[in-house]
């Protein structure tokens, strides 16, 4: 049998948001990065979370409380491939 592993790509500075849009409280008192590794662990065995290097405080704690495993993507800045890679 074969294991689903998902992985939620979050290393990005929301930028344009003007906040980290992962932390933002949504309905019902989680952060919309709790929503979103909820989802994702309802559909698969395993997930992963990319985070920037900026993003190892208050973002990374929720997802790994939340069951995620976290991965540092060091060259975040430089764009969504360089988090993929």
């Amino acid at each position: 049998m074969r294991t689903i592993v998902g992985v939620l790509l979050a290393a990005g500075r929301s930028r344009r948001f003007g906040a980290d849009k992962l932390l933002r409280m949504a309905h019902g008192g989680l952060s919309m990065a709790e929503i979103a590794a909820a989802k994702l662990l309802a559909v698969c065995d395993r997930a992963l979370a990319v985070v920037g290097p900026q993003s190892s405080g208050e973002l990374g704690e929720r997802l790994r409380a939340a069951g995620l495993d976290l991965i540092v993507a060091r060259d975040a800045e430089r764009g969504m491939g360089a988090s993929l890679a």
